[in-house]
């Protein structure tokens, strides 16, 4: 087995999908990949729903770095949930442009069944 990557974004929704397209292009294999994420957008859509919550902690660090610990420990206890991903490729003038996107749904089991959608990973505390 590899090594084991783990992905904590400190953002909103777009700085979330921009290190997800970064670790396409960098190879590694998302679907082993979670991401926790600290809350720093306007709309945080993302953490909303994975459970991060809507704002970052009042504290990040705390006396000692008992809150960075705390935060620490939530992100390695966290339910791994799937979530979406794809490529659209757009084809102009002899120019393509790629973007990745990933979609994260708060459905259940009729969310997993869409056919054609990539199986991968996101962290979410307990």
């Amino acid at each position: 087995m590899g090594n084991k990557v783990r992905a904590i974004v400190c953002g909103g929704d777009g700085t979330v999908m921009w290190v997800v397209e970064e670790l396409v292009r960098a190879g590694v294999d998302v679907s082993q990949c979670p991401i926790g994420i600290i809350p720093f957008g306007t709309g945080n859509d993302f953490s909303r729903v994975l459970g991060w919550g809507p704002t970052a902690p009042s504290s990040l660090i705390g006396s000692e770095m008992q809150d960075l610990k705390a935060l620490v420990r939530r992100w390695l206890d966290a339910v791994v949930l799937d979530y979406d991903i794809w490529e659209v490729s757009i084809i102009l003038n002899d120019v393509t442009r790629s973007v990745i996107r990933c979609r994260m749904d708060n459905f259940g089991v009729s969310s997993r069944k869409r056919t054609g959608s990539g199986k991968n990973r996101w962290h979410r505390p307990k």
